[in-house]
């Protein structure tokens, strides 16, 4: 018997619970990317990669990505966001947005940066949304 085949057992025998994921991703530059489609009903929309970011609270992208998916700023309300280093910026919030992330599909609230450089960040509302994530030394695993 391997010796994971032992650990698991052994886990399940003292109640603790053993989630299995059936995907995997390997990081790129040691760092977790998914693939995000914004609207995908609007049919031209491109699949941006997201710094997965379970510090960030937020679906999080750069404002251009929005006209690209056929989203209308005018639409969303004006928000100030604090950040992780203290500071604040002000994005637009579209509310109820169809968004798929790694193929699964979730309707979210969308934080679009006017920020120059700014990166493009899923945050732990949309993730959970969408799946049951985990993270290795190497990949990161959903389900």
């Amino acid at each position: 018997m391997a010796i994971f085949d032992v650990l698991l057992r052994l886990l399940r025998s003292i109640g603790m619970t053993v989630v299995t994921y059936h995907h995997a991703l390997a990081y790129i530059g040691n760092r977790p990317y998914a693939d995000v489609v914004l609207n995908p009903a609007f049919g031209t929309s491109p699949t941006h990669k997201c710094l997965v970011d379970t510090g960030a609270d937020y679906l999080t992208l750069p404002a251009h990505y929005a006209a690209g998916s056929g989203i209308s700023l005018a639409s969303g309300a004006p928000v100030s966001v604090v950040l992780a280093s203290g500071g604040s910026v002000s994005m637009t919030q579209v509310s109820g947005v169809s968004v798929t992330i790694e193929g699964f599909a979730v309707i979210v609230d969308v934080f679009f940066d006017h920020t120059a450089g700014s990166l493009a960040l899923l945050g732990r509302q949309a993730l959970l949304a969408a799946m049951e994530a985990g993270f290795s030394a190497t990949q990161w695993l959903y389900k």
